[in-house]
C-alpha cells in the first residue's frame, strides 16, 4: 500500500478498533457487568420463578415443562429449575453458560413442602444483527474519525509531493498555496518553507536565464563588426596574412554559432507550453536527418544509415524537433569510430514514437549518462573541446523533447558506444520497444 492516506486511516481505524476489542474481551472474560440486570427486571425474574415452582408443586413435572416451553415460544424467556442435587427437574439440556449464571445469578425458591430449589432465568436473546449493529455503528463512527484525522496529516504531504514534482518537471510557478501554509503547525512551517524555496529558486532560474539571454545578444553586435572588418581586411591584405585571416574567420563563425546554440537553450527553457503544433511526418523527418548527416559523415570516415524507420505522424513544432534529433544525430557522428555507421531507428512503441541512435564511439561512463544533457557538459579525453563540440546539442535536444512533453536518456551500448533514445508520445498501438532496442544494440557493422 504506497498511499500515505490510506496507511494512516487503515492504522487509525485499527488501532482503535483493536482498542475497543480489547475492552470488550476485558470486560467479557472478567464477567464485568454480565449479570447485573436493573432491579425492576430481577423483581420480575423472581416472580417467573416463583411462579414455576408453585405449577411444579400442584401439577408437577410435566406441567413445570409445558409452562417453560410456553414462556420460551411467547416471551423468548428461558427458565431453568434445579432441585437440590441440582437436576434440571424439566428434563432440559444446560449449558455451560447456564450453569455459569447459576453458579453467579441463580435464584433460589422455597417450594410449599419446605423443598429447596433453584432457577436460572435466561432473557431473550435479540437477533445477531440487532446485537451486531451497536459494533457496525462504532466501526463506522471510528471509521469517519480515523478518515478526518488520516486526511489531516496526508493531505498536506501529498500536497507538497504534487507540487515537488512539478518543479521537477520544470513548472517553476508551483506552489503549495495557503490551504497548506497557514498551517499552524510543523507541515505549515514545511508549507511556507518549501514556498519561499521555490521563490527563491524561480527567481534564480529567471536571472541566469535573463542573464544567458543579455550576454548572447550583447555578444552577437560585436561579433557581426568584426566579421566585417575581416572581411574589409582579406580585401585589403596580402597573401601573407590570408591564412591568418581566415583562421580567424573560422573562429568567428564557430563563436556564432555557439551564440546562436546559447539563444536556442535560452529560448527553449522558457519556450510555453501552447506553442503551435502542426502534422509532421517524422519518418519522413528521420530520413531526411540522417541524408544529410550523412554527408558530413563522410568528410570523417563514417556514415549514417536509417535501420528501422516505422510510419508515424505527431504533432509537434517541426523546427524544434528537426534540430533535436538534428543534434543527436551531429553527436554521434563527431564521436563515432571511423568506418563505422551510425544507425538511426523510429519505431512506434505503446503510443510513442522512439527514435534511437547509436554511435560506435569511446561510450560514456554510468555514472556521467545523465550529465551529457547538461549545457557545457564535457567528459573530457575522447569527448572534448578538440572535437569540435561546445557541449550545447544534447542541451538543445534535451529542451526540445521536453517541450513537446517526451523523454530523452543515454545508455550504453553492447560492445561499445552509445545509444540516445527519444521517446515522443503519439498516441494509437505500436510495436514492441525490445524490438527496436534490440535493432540499434545488435546491428553488427
Amino acid at each position: 500500500m504506497r498511499s500515505l492516506f490510506l496507511k494512516i486511516f487503515f492504522l487509525y481505524w485499527l488501532a482503535n478498533l483493536i482498542m475497543f476489542a480489547t475492552v470488550f474481551v476485558i470486560i467479557r472474560w472478567t464477567n464485568v457487568g454480565a449479570n447485573m440486570r436493573p432491579p425492576p427486571l430481577e423483581m420480575m425474574d423472581r416472580a417467573l420463578a416463583e411462579e414455576a415452582v408453585d405449577r411444579l408443586d400442584v401439577e408437577g413435572p410435566e406441567a413445570l415443562a409445558a409452562h417453560i416451553a410456553k414462556l420460551r415460544d411467547t416471551i423468548g424467556v428461558r427458565l431453568y429449575v434445579f432441585d437440590a442435587q441440582g437436576r434440571e427437574i424439566a428434563g432440559q439440556p444446560v449449558s455451560a453458560a447456564v450453569k455459569e449464571q447459576d453458579a453467579a445469578s441463580g435464584i433460589d425458591v422455597a417450594g410449599t413442602d419446605g423443598a429447596a430449589y433453584r432457577a436460572v432465568v435466561v432473557p431473550p436473546q435479540p437477533p445477531f444483527w440487532r446485537r451486531a449493529l451497536p459494533f457496525l455503528v462504532l466501526a463506522i463512527a471510528l471509521g469517519g474519525v480515523s478518515y478526518w484525522l488520516a486526511r489531516h496529516v496526508a493531505a498536506p504531504v501529498q500536497r507538497l509531493r504534487a507540487v515537488s514534482q512539478q518543479l521537477g518537471h520544470g513548472d517553476l510557478t508551483a506552489r503549495v498555496g495557503p490551504a497548506v501554509s497557514r498551517r499552524k503547525d510543523a507541515i505549515g512551517g514545511l508549507g511556507r518553507d518549501f514556498d519561499l524555496m521555490a521563490d527563491r529558486l524561480h527567481a534564480l532560474v529567471e536571472s541566469h536565464q535573463r542573464l544567458l539571454r543579455d550576454v548572447s545578444h550583447e555578444l552577437r553586435s560585436p561579433l557581426a563588426r568584426l566579421r566585417v572588418a575581416l572581411g574589409l581586411a582579406e580585401a585589403q591584405a596580402g597573401p601573407a596574412a590570408a591564412e591568418a585571416l581566415q583562421e580567424i574567420e573560422g573562429e568567428a563563425g564557430r563563436l556564432n554559432d555557439l551564440i546562436g546554440r546559447l539563444l536556442t537553450v535560452s529560448r527553449l527553457d522558457a519556450q510555453s507550453a501552447a506553442m503551435e503544433r502542426v502534422p509532421l511526418d517524422l519518418a519522413e523527418l528521420v530520413r531526411r536527418i540522417a541524408e544529410d548527416g550523412d554527408y558530413e559523415a563522410q568528410s570523417q570516415g563514417c556514415r549514417t544509415r536509417v535501420v528501422r524507420c516505422d510510419a508515424c505522424t505527431l504533432g509537434a513544432d517541426a523546427d524544434l524537433l528537426h534540430s533535436a534529433i538534428e543534434n543527436v544525430v551531429r553527436n554521434a557522428i563527431r564521436y563515432t569510430a571511423r568506418g563505422t555507421e551510425v544507425e538511426i531507428s523510429l519505431a512506434r512503441v505503446e503510443g510513442c514514437a522512439v527514435v534511437a541512435v547509436r554511435d560506435h564511439g569511446p561510450g560514456v561512463p554510468a555514472e556521467a549518462l545523465a550529465d551529457i544533457f547538461r549545457p557545457f557538459y564535457r567528459l573530457g579525453d575522447a569527448r572534448d573541446s578538440a572535437s569540435g563540440g561546445a557541449g550545447l546539442g544534447l542541451a538543445i535536444a534535451q529542451r526540445a523533447v521536453a517541450v513537446h512533453d517526451g523523454t530523452i536518456w543515454a545508455l550504453a551500448a553492447p560492445g561499445g558506444g552509445l545509444i540516445v533514445e527519444l521517446r515522443l508520445p503519439v498516441g494509437g498501438p505500436g510495436a514492441g520497444v525490445d524490438a527496436l532496442i534490440a535493432s540499434v544494440r545488435t546491428a553488427d557493422r
